[in-house]
Formats: C-alpha cells, sequence, structure tokens
C-alpha cells in the first residue's frame, strides 16, 4: 500500500539531499578544491594561496600550481554543467507531472551515476509539486555555484597571465576557459559522458586518488563524417547455408545425395545521395564459375532521380542502368524470407530480378503511417498502393542481349482500405516481348495476379500466373514457338514477438504447382515448404527449413532438402 506523505515538510532523502548541496556550494564558495593523490602537487583553492618569490618574480612551480588549479576549476565547471542538464531535464518531466499526481515510477539509478556533484531524486519525491519544488532550488544552487567558478577561473586565468607573462601560455587559458564558458552556456551536449557507462568510471571522474591524481580526462568530441562520406549508405546482404538433401541426377528414376556449405549470396555496395534529387546504387553479387572458383558480378547499377510528387502521386522516381525490374522485388518485400530461395516465377525460370533498362515508379495517394513502417513494412508503402513500369533489354541482369527486342513490364497494386484493413493489396502485373534468342527468338508473355495481407503477425500471399515463352527463350514447343505456362503459389507466415526486444520467431509455409507443358519439360512440378526463423537482430535472421519437390512425371523422382541459413543484413 502506498504511504502518504505530509505535504508541507520534506522526506529525509530531500534533507539530505539539500544539504549535500548546500555542503557542495559552500566548499565552491570557499574555493576548496577536490585533495589531490599524494604524488601529486599540491593546488591552492585561490590565487592568494599561491606563494610568490621575495623578488616578485615567478617561479616555475608557481606557474605549475596555478596552471592546474585552472584545470581543476574547468573540470569541476563541466560537472556541474552536466548535472544541472540532468536536472533542469528531470524539472520539465516533473513539472508536466505536478498537476496530475501520479503513481511513482521506478527508481532511476542513472541520474546518481553521473557525478557526485549530481543529486539523486528519491522516488517518493518524483511526480509533485513538492518534488518540482525542490528541483528547482537544486538548479538554482548549481547555478550559483557555476557562476562562482567561472569567476574563480577568470580570476586565476588573470593571475596566471601577470606572473608567467608568456603571451603563448596566457592565449591556450584563455581559449579553454572561452571553451568552458561555451559549456556552461549549453554547449555541453558536444561532450560524451564517460562516468554514464558504469559507476567505476563516475567515481574515477569525480575522485582525483582513484583517477592518477587528475581532476578530469579530456572530453571526447563527437565523430563528424567527412563530406564525401555523408551521403554514402553501404548495402551489405549475405546467405550462407548449410544444405543436405537429394536431387534428380539427370537418370531416370535417380537421384544424387548432397551435403555443403553453400555460399548463395553476397550483395556488397552503396547508395550514394549525391544532390538532394538523384542518388547513385551500385550492388555487386558472388558466381561461381565450373571449378567452384568464387567471382563478383554486378547486380545492380544505376542512378535514380527521385521527386517529392503530391497527394496522388507520391514519391516518383525513375532508375536508368542495371536497374530493377517491377515484379520480384516487390514481392520478396512482402514475402520477407528471400534466403530460403527464390520467389515462384523465378525459381521456374521465368525471370530474374534486374535488367538494363529504364524504371518509373510512385505510391498512390501519399503514404502509410510511420507506425504501419515500423511494425510491419517500409517498402511499396504507399497508402492506396503503387505502381512502376520499365523497359528493358530482356537478357537480365547474367545474360548479354541477343537480339534488338525491348521487354516492356508493369505492375500496378492497389491497396482499397488502408483505413480498415491496412496491409490488404491487390497486384496485377504484366510483360511483352521476346525471349533472349538471336534467331527467331519465341515470344515472351506473362500475367500474374495477387493477392496479398500484412500485419505485424501475419503475412499471406496467393498469385497465379499464367503465360508463354520464358526470360532465356527456352520454354518452347517441338515447332520452336513459345510454350503455354500456368501455375499457382501460396505462401503463409506468422510472426511471434519474444519477450525483452529479442527479436520475433517466424512458423511458414509455402505450396507452389507449376504446369510447365512444353517440349523440352513436360511436367507438372509442386513444391512445399516449411521452416522456421528467428529474427535476432533487426534483418538478421537465422532460417531452418525443409522442402520437398515432387513431379508429375514418373521417371523423376521426389526430392528433399534440409537447409539451414544465416542471412547477415546491414
Amino acid at each position: 500500500m502506498k504511504k502518504r506523505r505530509t505535504p508541507s515538510g520534506l522526506c529525509l532523502g530531500q534533507l539530505l539531499v539539500l544539504f549535500v548541496l548546500a555542503l557542495n556550494a559552500t566548499m565552491a564558495l570557499a574555493g576548496v578544491s577536490p585533495k589531490k593523490s599524494n604524488n601529486a602537487a599540491p593546488a591552492a583553492a585561490t590565487g592568494n594561496d599561491v606563494d610568490s618569490p621575495e623578488d616578485g618574480s615567478a617561479s616555475s612551480e608557481d606557474v605549475k600550481a596555478l596552471q592546474m588549479k585552472v584545470e581543476e576549476q574547468q573540470a569541476q565547471i563541466e560537472r556541474l554543467t552536466r548535472a544541472l542538464e540532468l536536472l533542469t531535464e528531470r524539472l520539465n518531466a516533473n513539472s508536466s507531472k505536478a498537476s496530475t499526481p501520479t503513481a511513482d515510477p521506478p527508481h532511476d539509478t542513472s541520474v546518481g551515476q553521473v557525478s557526485s556533484l549530481t543529486p539523486v531524486i528519491p522516488a517518493s519525491a518524483a511526480g509533485d509539486s513538492q518534488a518540482v519544488e525542490v528541483l528547482r532550488q537544486q538548479i538554482d544552487i548549481q547555478q550559483k555555484q557555476i557562476e562562482k567558478l567561472q569567476s574563480s577561473l577568470n580570476q586565476q586565468r588573470l593571475e596566471l597571465e601577470k606572473r608567467t607573462g608568456a603571451a603563448g601560455d596566457s592565449q591556450a587559458v584563455s581559449a579553454s576557459s572561452e571553451a568552458s564558458s561555451h559549456t556552461s552556456q549549453g554547449e555541453a551536449q558536444h561532450i560524451l559522458l564517460a562516468s554514464s557507462a558504469s559507476p567505476s568510471a563516475t567515481s574515477s571522474a569525480t575522485n582525483p586518488a582513484q583517477s592518477g591524481g587528475s581532476a578530469s580526462k579530456p572530453a571526447a568530441q563527437t565523430l563528424q563524417l567527412p563530406d564525401w562520406l555523408k551521403g554514402f549508405h553501404p548495402i551489405g546482404l549475405f546467405y550462407i547455408s548449410y544444405q543436405n538433401g537429394k536431387q534428380y541426377s539427370g537418370v531416370p528414376g535417380e537421384t544424387t545425395d548432397y551435403n555443403s556449405f553453400v555460399l548463395k549470396r553476397g550483395y556488397f555496395g552503396a547508395d550514394v545521395d549525391i544532390t538532394s534529387y538523384f542518388t547513385a546504387r551500385f550492388v555487386t553479387d558472388i558466381t561461381s564459375d565450373s571449378t567452384g572458383d568464387f567471382k563478383p558480378r554486378m547486380k545492380y547499377l544505376y542512378g535514380k532521380f527521385h521527386w517529392k510528387g503530391n497527394n496522388a502521386i507520391t514519391g516518383p522516381y525513375m532508375e536508368f542502368g542495371l536497374a530493377h525490374m517491377p515484379w520480384l522485388d516487390f514481392e520478396e518485400a512482402i514475402n520477407g524470407f528471400r534466403m530460403q530461395d527464390t520467389m515462384f516465377l523465378e525459381r521456374n525460370n521465368i525471370f530474374n530480378s534486374a535488367d538494363v533498362g529504364v524504371l518509373f515508379g510512385s505510391d498512390f495517394g501519399g503514404s502509410m503511417s510511420s507506425d504501419y513502417k515500423k511494425k510491419v513494412n517500409s517498402h511499396y508503402a504507399g497508402k492506396y498502393g503503387s505502381w512502376q513500369v520499365g523497359v528493358y533489354n530482356g537478357g537480365g541482369y547474367h545474360a548479354a542481349e541477343q537480339n534488338t527486342n525491348k521487354v516492356v513490364e508493369g505492375r500496378v497494386s492497389i491497396r482499397p482500405v488502408p483505413s480498415r484493413v491496412a496491409g490488404l493489396q491487390f497486384t496485377a502485373f504484366g510483360l511483352v516481348g521476346k525471349g533472349n534468342k538471336a534467331m527467331d527468338p519465341p515470344d515472351w508473355r506473362v500475367f500474374d495476379g495477387m493477392v496479398s495481407y500484412e500485419s505485424q503477425y501475419f503475412t499471406f500471399t496467393g498469385q497465379g500466373f499464367v503465360g508463354k515463352g520464358n526470360q532465356a527463350g527456352t520454354a518452347i514447343n517441338s515447332n520452336g514457338t513459345a510454350a503455354e505456362q500456368r501455375g499457382f503459389s501460396v505462401f503463409g507466415a506468422v510472426h511471434i514477438p519474444m519477450p525483452n526486444n529479442r527479436g520475433k520467431i517466424s512458423i511458414l509455409g509455402r505450396a507452389d504447382e507449376m504446369n510447365s507443358n512444353t517440349a523440352v519439360y513436360n511436367d507438372i512440378k509442386r513444391l512445399y515448404i516449411a521452416g522456421v526463423a528467428w529474427h535476432f537482430y533487426k534483418s538478421n535472421i537465422w532460417l531452418f527449413d525443409y522442402q520437398r519437390t515432387n513431379h508429375s512425371v514418373s521417371t523423376i523422382p521426389g526430392e528433399g532438402r534440409f537447409q539451414a541459413t544465416l542471412q547477415v543484413a546491414f
């Protein structure tokens, strides 16, 4: 049961706080400095305490003592300024609570770890008008201490100039005094508090005997990047897997066992902000040759123009170069588990994800809320959907163009009721062109429709595909014309947040069916995937899955694989 406190009286903790602050103020006004270690030269509290030679000349010992005094005063001003900033923050917080009494918050020990000059406010004193008044009194005391110390520091600086007569020394002390003055005026945010890391760091910063006789450590400055690096955003994405399974060997009825570690992806590159409206991207991937040697190859290399747009067409952009194609990047952003393996259409060799050409796109009707972007998905987060249209060579990112044909692709996604069912989208994708063959290239047509739903706890996609031919021009009939193909894919995942902000667990499943009615490969292939993933830090994920592939052709045996994959992302 919460104890009530007499409104007119101060609790024991507050009396102790005021007593300590009054003692500190008295010591500051009297010019008492913290004791130094035995091996350190003694320093007086004021300029009058330093004995000068009888002939009026300054000795090296006197100059050294005065210099140490200046350093001590600067260190004490810094500590008081830091304490004052923290007290001001707590005062603002308590002022907002003073009008409405609330339950006592948990005791925050971090405030007491900043410095021995920083008072610890009892938890029972937080949240009422009496605590606000106590904090105001503490701030007044701190302000007076800072003013007295600054005045004493200025006097000692003048005394040092008078005794040494050295212009260089006086300029150095004047500069450090001016810097300390700026700090006391509110620029202390550029100082990194080592004492906030641990109680031991606090004690060494405030007790010279524990820090080797030094009253304080040099203040660290915030890291400032060079101008040419400020717009440089590195990209890294690696898929590292262990695989154990069986696959069709090419001989009717036979399979081949495999058991190996695999590097499936090795993206490395960067986005570079050249101007406020123009960005460049370069990304390399890895591939292996017939000997197993890993080699880099370019995945993306383009310039991107982007603008703010308006309420209807939001954030329009154009990519020119080795750019995204409209479909796979969109699907992968919703699915979230590309590290398992390729998506439905790419796995069945319809096309891959990038090509040389130009892409246009934007969102519809503004953007989804920041809460949706943070908790669900920040990619393609147009309030009412998004669109993309592109024109490409047609060979993909790892094949040279074999003809003069150009492929036209487009995607439209509609989010019909963003205020009620934010994650629901309906998407249509189409492609028209020729397969990448030099002589008599076959037709290449694709239509894919998908319904998708995303939330913080659940993801679902269902899509259907019809078309003929493929990107490579290999899906053909016996007479060389493009073969018709059709299929569907269903994917679902449940996301379970872990306690204590330890990421989340995802349980996922997927089922594909592709009817490849071609002269080369007349088969109905059914793929099933089940897995569990641990998102242990942001986009860094462990995935464990099993997949099974069955074939309608009796001479092709079933294939199965267990896989453990680590996704590294930065």
